[in-house]
């Protein structure tokens, strides 16, 4: 009963935040040289799982011996480095590309594969991009429904009335991707991984720095002023990063499970964190202490989000209920029931006064926060 409850909730935060996974096509990518099949010819490793033949997807899967259904996930971090998660665990290890034959090493030896064929392809999501782009911009009549579709392009802004013309720019995705956020600024979007922690421009797609990490990343959030990255992962740690640089300013511990959400404060003075300890923290940005640790949930936390005045904080949790907390003193307010089922995700309207709940159960709900 234990290991299930286990797996359901690995399922559950992996649910609620995005789970999909892809990478952008292209013979330019550093990938490129691995996509396709290869059969073990030698084996110099303990390596069990790759002791089989090895399929690597251009969309980040890599199928071991055959077992389609529980493909692993892969990333070329450098050259010559390639890092592999399965099941949460990652590991990095080395490879050769020569004549081909590939070679990887691992910890304690290393394992040849020969070439057998190339593996399914797609079309290029640039070309994709391309191809779209062109369409939106060349296109000066109305829709059938009477909407100029060049609205996305001028306006930026998703609506009733123009969300049928949203078209793919661009595909992301190394890993498993856990959450996604964009900057203040509206100039980078950082990408949560089981990996690490990618940033790409929002305008030319590109990625322009990536965060290695040894422990799923299940959540990222920008401060007020886009100057610093906190991230919460599966070794129950809070941290946060220079955003310019890329370093890491501070560790924030006390969690004894899963971090799946933080959340900033509007002033960026207060961080919230919810995890499967089944606990909200509140932390001193500044300082790195724990300012406090409302308690009520009686399950594992899901979503954490401030209101935008910053006085309240609510609360989702495997539990059904939403909480909403008085941040100064972190006492109970109030607690939101009526979901069914696990709630997932929780967030304010822009004048606090609406909160919306998302709940396994199917539903959405919108509370009248006063």
């Amino acid at each position: 009963m234990y290991k299930k409850r286990q797996v359901a909730v690995k399922s559950i935060v992996l649910i609620f935040i995005f789970l999909f996974s892809g990478c952008s096509s292209g013979s330019s990518a550093p990938e490129a040289e691995l996509w396709g099949e290869w059969i073990v010819e030698d084996i110099q490793s303990e390596k069990s799982d790759f002791a089989g033949s090895l399929i690597f997807h251009e969309d980040g899967r890599l199928v071991l011996d055959g077992q389609e259904e529980d493909p692993a996930q892969y990333v070329v971090i450098a050259p010559g480095r390639i890092k592999i998660t399965r099941d949460g665990e990652d590991e990095v290890y080395n490879f050769e590309v020569s004549d081909g034959q590939l070679k990887v090493y691992f910890e304690e030896g290393y394992n040849l594969y020969a070439r057998t064929g190339l593996a399914p392809t797609t079309q290029s999501t640039e070309k994709v991009a391309s191809q779209n782009i062109s369409t939106t911009m060349s296109t000066q009549n109305t829709s059938d429904e009477g909407i100029d579709e060049k609205i996305l392009l001028e306006d930026k802004v998703i609506k009733p009335e123009n969300a049928s013309k949203v078209t793919e720019l661009r595909r992301w995705g190394k890993g498993r991707i856990s959450d996604l956020v964009w900057s203040p600024d509206g100039t980078e979007i950082v990408v949560g991984t089981s990996i690490g922690i990618y940033f790409y421009g929002a305008e030319s797609f590109e990625e322009r720095r990536f965060i290695e990490t040894e422990s799923f990343i299940a959540s990222v959030a920008f401060s007020p002023d886009g100057a610093v990255l906190a991230s919460g992962s599966w070794d129950g740690a809070v941290r946060l990063w220079d955003v310019n640089s890329g370093g890491p300013l501070r560790m924030l511990e006390g969690h004894t499970d899963y971090v799946t959400s933080v959340a900033f404060s509007p002033d960026g003075a207060v961080l919230a964190s919810g995890s499967l300890d089944g606990t909200v923290r509140l932390w001193d940005v500044n300082s790195g202490g724990q300012l406090r640790m409302p308690e009520g949930h009686t399950d594992y936390l899901t979503s954490v989000a401030f209101s935008p005045d910053g006085a309240v904080l609510a609360s989702g949790s495997l539990d059904g209920t939403v909480r909403l907390w008085e941040v100064n003193s972190g006492g109970l307010l109030r607690t939101l029931e009526g979901h069914t089922y696990y709630v997932t995700s929780v967030a304010f309207s822009p004048d606090g006064a609406v909160l919306a709940s998302g709940s396994l159960d199917g539903t959405v709900r919108l509370w009248g926060v006063p």
